[in-house]
């Protein structure tokens, strides 16, 4: 048998795209296409387009393309056979696949039809997204109805560990498929006119899907999380192109709300992927003008990433809303790459398992640290520069050590490793205590605490702890609770040396009888006595990833973890929370003193307006 030549693709004209249609020989062994060019401007154009996730490039398989051999990876190719014949009501339409019908080898091309993907999905008659083929393809429709109807109508939480294993395999190829976990998919699933899931030559409707991922919370899933981003983004884009005028629905409003969800929630190769997989959410004649601009030629992912937060930060409508601050919040988290500027996320690191600033904005009742509105924010005289309004009020004097405790840390693992961490933070909060207030002893210390910080009361410290949460399931948080917690940490150094002490003596002639889980079932006992000290635990986890400070004012707070010595505290216009910003001097003008975030920052009694009472100067301030 002769071999086919190679496939070679023709250049694409401006406007126009290639679209899929199976030929009249095709069958599941035999996966021969056709590829025709054709203009997105001609009047009867009907098409479909397909969302999937190309998984692993590593093997590739064979396919005929107008008569020659191509190759796809192996999704790919098990999805083609099945949409040969999709859509029994309908006839089968030409298909628009990206791994095909962009030739994946000519970057200036990938980039154009990249921009034109608004359109492409758009004007697709249907959008099928591909979920691969399930181990039990026929226990499809058992699972769809256990999800969609059952679920609904019980209040109560299933356990998937007690279904069938066949059935249970196929609620999380569903649920869990790795579709919903990719970026691209997000806009291709929130342009389409019309969309169905297919999972091998099963239809499911995207209602259907969109409901039993809402009942998620009703059941158990192997401890994992089920993304709903895609669902989410499409009824915001649905509004935006349906309704943008009537319900006030800006592009940088769209672009912000989904950017920060899916930088949670999405997966993707490269970090460009996460603004270009979302530009084509929004008309692109809404960007020309801006830093987002597709006509910019960008220089490297920091430079895009910092174009896109300059957009949404000075075109977002209500700059002084939360989302605005939010957004600003995300900046400050841990592992952000070289070469951002600190007002700009990175898209790339942020996950929702990493505990960031964004806790301060949302706190329930919320902060309103400063009440002056009038902030416009804008760019500086060069990319790279955002400048807002506000005041400085202070400067930080003293910092301390970090809490030793990761983010919600404590909810989890063996009651031992609870025990533990509980006992490490309550050894880092005495010698912090007396660090702040200067004190001779926990027990003899008065109210109005003479010493070193002679203003800090002890009540302003522990309120300061947990950022004066007021409460916890409707049950007001008091002093006793940190009188407990500072009792329960006394205890388990005092179990804990018996424990080295006896073990020392034992050890060689008894060692079965002291174990670590005789010592942490006296703990435990210890711990039961203090109901409220592991609450008031919980309750500090807000100081992850945070250091306390004092100011020259003698003011106590927290903000991000990196603060030094000389680093200011100021009220920006309209923000909920305080911020701590680090003088540095401009590129170029080292007399023009500019600013870099360290974070956003909680001081206690200056969190509800307070602040507007402090005589300080307001001004524009240049953050970099």
């Amino acid at each position: 048998m002769t071999e086919l030549p190679q496939f070679i693709y023709d250049q694409l004209p401006p406007g126009h795209i290639r679209l899929l249609t199976p030929t009249s020989s095709l069958s599941k062994d035999d996966q021969s296409w056709s590829l025709q060019t054709v203009s997105l401007e001609q009047p009867d154009l009907a098409y479909d387009a397909l969302s999937y996730v190309w998984g692993s490039r590593a093997d590739l398989f064979p396919i005929t393309l107008n008569g020659r051999i191509s190759y796809v990876h192996r999704n790919l190719r098990s999805a083609l056979s099945c949409l040969a014949e999709r859509g029994n009501a309908r006839p089968v339409l030409p298909i628009w696949i990206d791994a095909i019908c962009i030739n994946q080898a000519h970057h200036q091309e990938k980039m154009i039809q990249i921009r034109e993907m608004n359109r492409i999905y758009r004007h697709a008659a249907k959008v099928w997204v591909w979920l691969g083929i399930s181990e039990h393809p026929e226990r499809i429709s058992e699972a769809m109805d256990l999800l969609v109807v059952k679920l609904a109508k019980e209040n109560r939480i299933l356990d998937l560990d007690s279904i069938h294993p066949p059935l249970r395999s196929t609620i999380c190829h569903l649920m869990m498929n790795d579709w919903f976990r990719r970026l691209w998919v997000v806009q291709e699933a929130a342009l389409a006119r019309e969309i169905s899931f297919i999972s091998g030559d099963v239809e499911l409707q995207w209602s259907d899907m969109k409901e039993a991922m809402a009942n998620t919370e009703k059941y158990i899933l192997m401890n994992e999380q089920c993304s709903s981003t895609t669902f989410y983004a499409r009824s915001w884009a649905q509004l935006y192109w349906n309704d943008a005028e009537l319900l006030g629905v800006s592009p940088a409003s769209i672009l912000m709300n989904v950017a920060s969800l899916v930088a949670e929630t999405q997966e993707c190769t490269w970090p460009e992927d996460r603004i270009f997989g979302l530009l084509g959410l929004v008309d692109q004649d809404d960007l020309l003008g801006t830093s987002l601009d597709t006509e910019i030629v960008y220089t490297s992912y920091q430079d895009l990433f910092t174009r896109f937060s300059a957009y949404v930060l000075t075109e977002y409508p209500t700059q002084n809303g939360i989302e605005w601050w939010r957004w600003l919040s995300l900046a400050f988290g841990p592992e952000k790459c070289e070469g951002l500027p600190s007002w700009v996320p990175d898209l790339h690191a942020i996950s929702k398992t990493i505990h960031s600033g964004a806790d301060l904005e949302f706190r329930v009742p919320s902060y309103q640290a400063a009440t002056r509105w009038n902030n416009k924010p804008r760019g500086g005289l060069k990319i790279g520069q955002l400048v807002l309004r506000g005041r400085i009020l202070d400067e930080v004097v003293t910092v301390f050590e970090p809490i030793p405790m990761d983010g919600g840390s404590y909810l989890g693992g063996s009651s031992a490793r609870q025990n533990e961490i509980l006992m490490a933070v309550a050894k880092w909060e005495e010698k912090l205590a007396h660090a702040v207030m200067h004190s001779l002893s926990f027990e003899t210390r008065q109210e109005d605490c003479v010493g070193l910080n002679r203003d800090i009361t002890l009540d302003t410290y522990w309120r300061t702890l947990i950022g004066n949460n007021a409460s916890v399931q409707d049950e007001a948080v008091m002093q006793d609770w940190y009188d407990d917690f500072r009792a329960i940490g006394r205890s388990f150094r005092k179990i804990d040396t018996a424990y080295e002490t006896e073990r020392s003596y034992t050890s060689l002639q008894h060692p079965e009888t002291h174990t670590a889980e005789s010592r942490w079932q006296e703990a435990s006992s210890q711990n039961k006595r203090y109901k409220n000290a592991c609450d008031f635990l919980v309750l500090m986890s807000i100081l992850h990833y945070k250091q306390l400070f004092v100011t020259r004012a003698g003011r106590l707070g927290f903000t991000t973890t990196g603060v030094r010595p000389g680093d200011m505290l100021s009220a920006l216009n309209g923000s909920p929370v305080l911020h701590v910003q680090r003088r540095v001097p401009t590129e170029d003008n080292a007399e023009m003193m500019a600013f870099e975030f360290v974070g956003g920052a909680y001081v206690h009694s200056l969190m509800n307006g307070e602040s507007d009472d402090i005589n300080a100067n307001e001004e524009d301030l240049i953050f970099v």
